[in-house]
């Protein structure tokens, strides 16, 4: 028992040393580092990987501030250095096709219903941007107290195939966290997106031949559901792709490639599931 605990403590000594000697290379001052990332520096936890990812970040002016003010994105943005690139080449592919589709969809009146077609395009980025941010995998540096549900959670991957020894049981558990979570954002960007839509047209005259909207709370079900179903299971699977061989395999532009027809597969395959879907509710 001696011995372990020995050895335990060299293993975290020179975990801490690694440490600042890369933030010492990258000129990184340990003063300025943020509270958790301080503590976890002294307690061994905090890595050689994550001195470098966060010495890379500190390269940003922008990002550095971010990164410091806000936990959340700096646990995102150690627990995956991609998810900037990620959540923009994911925006770039649900904006570009969803104004293709507006375009088609209204030809002649585009321009004359422009607010309707931001308010949609409002849908596309924050069901985006959530899809992306809530399955990233995340750095936890900060104690998580023992017992509770914030214990629990906190041991969950960030999404079923993320690397990194975690019982199947955790897996599982992760997809069924998750489609809570899709459930909610459904939910809410429905509310805002469509909701904001129907209040448009309801202070416009109804031209003739203008077709009626789908009420707001069947289709904010039907969405929600929808990304229970199709979403969390689709944007699982890319992320695991993209972890488990893309960030193996490929780097630099080849990588951003791959990742942007992987997920301008998935978008393809999701929007295809998705007419389906709504026409089986009625909705469309």
């Amino acid at each position: 028992g001696e011995e372990e605990g020995a050895e335990s403590h060299i293993a975290i000594k020179s975990e801490s040393a690694a440490a600042e000697k890369i933030f010492k290379d990258g000129k990184v001052s340990l003063d300025s580092l943020p509270e958790d990332m301080q503590m976890a520096l002294r307690d061994g936890r905090l890595t050689a990987l994550d001195a470098e990812r966060w010495a890379s970040i500190m390269k940003s002016p922008l990002l550095s501030k971010m990164a410091t003010a806000l936990p959340s994105l700096r646990s995102k943005m150690l627990g995956n250095p991609r998810l900037l690139v990620t959540i923009c080449i994911e925006l770039a592919i649900g904006v570009t096709a969803k104004t293709i589709a507006e375009v088609q969809a209204r030809t002649t009146e585009f321009w004359n219903e422009l607010d309707f077609v931001i308010s949609d395009l409002m849908l596309e980025v924050v069901a985006d941007f959530s899809l992306v941010w809530l399955l990233s995998p995340a750095r936890q540096l900060a104690r998580v107290p023992a017992g509770g549900v914030a214990s629990q959670l906190a041991k969950l991957p960030g999404h079923f195939f993320q690397v990194g020894a975690f019982p199947l049981k955790l897996r599982a558990a992760t997809i069924a966290f998750r489609a809570a979570q899709f459930f909610c954002v459904g939910m809410v960007s429905t509310f805002l997106g469509h909701g904001s839509t129907i209040a448009l047209v309801g202070l416009r005259e109804k031209r003739e031949g203008q077709k009626e909207l789908s009420p707001l709370l069947p289709t904010a079900v039907g969405w929600a559901s929808f990304m229970v179903m199709s979403s969390n299971f689709r944007y699982q699977t890319v992320n695991g792709i993209e972890q488990r061989i893309l960030d193996v395999y490929l780097k630099g532009a080849p990588q951003n490639l791959a990742t942007f027809v992987l997920r301008f597969f998935n978008c393809f395959v999701g929007g295809s599931q998705w007419i389906w879907y709504a026409r089986a509710l009625g909705l469309q």
